[in-house]
């Protein structure tokens, strides 16, 4: 029986370790080794070219989904908008060859995006690389000594695609001038320098690249602190009616218009301090633009100062502290664009008049916000944030019945903390003032459940009255008891001023 029982027992390991040895050669991890040349144009020598990989894809799945359910929005953002070889840290990070060769190995199957540069050679990105074989033979690539910019442009300057070109001080494009500039083109601005432009400027769309504007610091050294560049700056004197296909980023002042009738179009703004800032101007339109990640709590991503008929539509808002600013804004419409998260969708401030409609806010702290003696009109927008609609008081600046008043209609309001949190002050004759909130959904079919989700005169301390001023009432009856069907973006409606 002894014999019998060891015989067993060898015959159950001699199985099992097989099976054992099988199902770790099934659950390894495939990896395999990214090879190529990139060369140093008109150069012998060819070594010391940085070559970092980084995981793909990195747009987050959320952005994904707005690309998908609304394509009549910005054009879609990918890797190619997204990507910033300053902003993540690389799997590896190998050197060229006097030959321009290079090779990273050991790297596990999967999608890879591929950034290369040199001190004074610029900087250039490969996407979409898929490893799944053991060996991934790169296309050969180039690198282009850098160009420095002049500081005064006077006639016509080309950019050409695939240079790198460095602004190192102040320039200015003079009236009469003309700057073109070619997708692909890298414009690195120095932290202290600032690009203005009192011409035209016009870019050459090509193959979906973009003429991208970025701060020249930390290119080669891309583990250090970012500094931002100053600014790019269309002036009056420009003849610009168009401006389209450009990514900014890592820009302090972003894009400074004071230039009007102008639209700005299907350009991105990601990582900046401002992203653009208009100035005593009117007709601008600003649509089917990206504004990413533009995070610094001092900042605002669209600031609108002593301008008139500003349209903002179709645009993405992501990651934003404050994605739009009004200051003494006449007559604005923001209409049919996604916000999602950020301490700020809208602020109107300051005496503005604003319309925003047909919008969706997602994920916001404060999803639009009103005060300084500023009208603001909310219709027709999906809106499901922390607090929806937030009124305060700034300074010494009073509302009264005809100018800082507050309306909602037609809204989907879903809402963590507050749906409406009146905490401005209306100088009524002392009277508390009443806000027409009327026909909006709460996410709730009873009178009780919407009165949790509103603060105001009700719930305030007592207001001093002496001086005419007193808090606001919140009038929602009637109300809707099922969502609104056509609130939140809609592509037919009409625009009105």
């Amino acid at each position: 029986a002894g014999n019998m029982r060891t015989i067993k027992i060898i015959i159950f390991v001699c199985f099992i370790i097989p099976l054992i040895f099988s199902c770790d050669r099934t659950t390894e991890v495939k990896k395999g080794e990214i090879s190529g040349y990139i060369l140093l144009e008109k150069q012998m020598d060819h070594s010391g070219i940085i070559v970092s990989i980084y995981p793909a894809p990195i747009v987050p799945a959320e952005i994904i989904d707005v690309n998908r359910e609304y394509p009549q929005l910005s054009y879609p953002i990918d890797d190619y908008v997204y990507f910033d070889h300053r902003a993540y840290n690389p799997i590896k990070t190998v050197y060229t060859d006097s030959e321009g060769k290079f090779k990273i190995p050991n790297i596990a199957y999967g999608n890879y995006i591929i950034a290369y540069y040199k001190d004074g050679w610029g900087y250039n990105y490969v996407y979409n690389i898929e490893l799944n074989n053991p060996e991934y033979n790169m296309d050969e690539h180039y690198l282009y000594q850098e160009l420095e910019v002049p500081h005064s442009i006077t006639n016509e300057y080309v950019f050409i695609p695939d240079r790198t070109y460095r602004i190192s001080g102040n320039c200015v494009s003079l009236p009469g001038s003309s700057v073109i500039a070619h997708t692909n083109t890298r414009i690195i601005i120095d932290p202290d320098a600032k690009f203005q432009i009192n011409g035209n400027f016009t870019t050459q769309f090509e193959d979906d690249s973009m003429v991208i504007i970025t701060s020249s610091s930390s290119i080669y050294q891309p583990n250090s602190e970012v500094i931002a560049g100053l600014a790019v700056e269309f002036t009056a004197n420009s003849t610009v009616s168009n401006l389209n296909n450009i990514l900014f980023s890592y820009i302090n002042d972003g894009l400074k218009i004071t230039k009007s009738n102008i639209i700005i179009e299907n350009c991105g703004f990601i990582r900046n301090r401002n992203s653009l800032q208009i100035f005593n101007i009117s007709d601008i339109e600003i649509k089917e633009n990206n504004f990413l990640l533009n995070e610094n709590t001092l900042s605002e991503t669209v600031y609108c100062y002593n301008t008139n008929d500003v349209v903002i539509e179709r645009n993405i808002f992501f990651k934003n502290a404050c994605s739009i600013k009004t200051e003494i804004g006449k007559e604005s419409i923001i209409q049919n664009n996604y916000f999602m998260d950020g301490n700020y969708g809208l602020q109107t401030l300051w005496e503005s008049t604003a319309i925003a409609q047909y919008n969706i806010f997602k994920g916001s702290k404060n999803a639009l916000s009103n005060s300084g003696a500023s009208n603001l009109e909310i219709l027709y927008n999906e809106i499901n944030s922390e607090t929806c609609v937030y009124t305060f008081i700034t300074s010494n600046w009073g509302n009264s019945p005809t100018q800082g008043w507050t309306k909602a209609n037609n809204n989907n309001f879903r809402s963590i903390n507050y749906a409406v949190l009146c905490n401005a002050v209306y100088y009524n004759e002392g009277n508390p003032m009443s806000l027409d909130f009327h026909n909006n959904y709460w996410g709730i079919a009873n009178s009780d459940g919407i009165d949790d989700k509103i603060y105001d005169y009700y719930d305030a301390p007592p207001y001093d009255t002496s001086n005419g001023g007193n808090w606001g009432i919140i009038e929602y009856t009637p109300f809707k008891t099922s969502p609104i069907t056509n609130a939140g973006i809609q592509f037919n409606n009409t625009r009105f001023r």
